[in-house]
């Protein structure tokens, strides 16, 4: 059984200027659920969500190297519980 945060702000998306595919948004919901629960697989989860973007960075119908860098930034970065 997984354990839940007391604290849930620890997870705190970021609005961005452009789509993020849904295999991106995906591993963002599956992230946050596990910081929020405290998963001891959050490693996993973090570089499945790095996998993920570099998988949709093509440009058509993706994300942009540039975009793709920016959310790389924020969420693999842990950036999210600043």
């Amino acid at each position: 059984m997984q354990k839940v945060s007391k604290n849930m702000s620890n997870f705190k998306r970021k609005q961005f200027d452009f789509p993020i595919p849904k295999l991106v948004q995906q591993s963002i919901d599956d992230l946050e659920n596990a910081v929020i629960t405290n998963s001891l697989s959050l490693d996993c989860y973090l570089q499945e969500f790095r996998a993920n973007v570099h998988c949709c960075t093509d440009g058509e119908e993706g994300l942009t190297e540039e975009q793709g860098e920016e959310l790389i930034d924020y969420y693999y970065r842990r950036k999210y519980r600043q």
